[in-house]
């Protein structure tokens, strides 16, 4: 098993990387969620300014807000997750060791 802490820090090192790769290539402006559908909700209101047309620029900001909230809550416990392995895994090792 002396492989496994190195396979999950070459795993965490390409997840890394491509979290740096993608942001460099993502519009940082507009969320790419429902971006097609959001722009022309944005369109319609703009062009005709109207209650029908604000619902539905609201609801899709709505949904990108509920997205985003998700989003926000999963990679939090993927970070606490992450941490709970590299931590027993140090236990375990530290354990080995003695």
């Amino acid at each position: 098993m002396k492989w496994l802490p190195k396979l999950l820090g070459l795993i965490l090192v390409a997840i890394l990387q491509w979290q740096f790769v993608a942001m460099l290539f993502a519009p940082a402006h507009e969320p790419s969620f429902r971006r097609k559908e959001r722009s022309v909700a944005r369109r319609e209101y703009r062009a005709n300014p109207s209650d029908e047309t604000r619902a539905a620029f609201d609801l899709e900001v709505s949904q990108l807000n509920k997205h985003e909230t998700i989003v926000a809550v999963a990679t939090f416990g993927s970070f606490l997750i992450v941490d709970w392995v590299a931590v027993f895994l140090y236990g375990l090792r530290k354990k080995q060791a003695a």
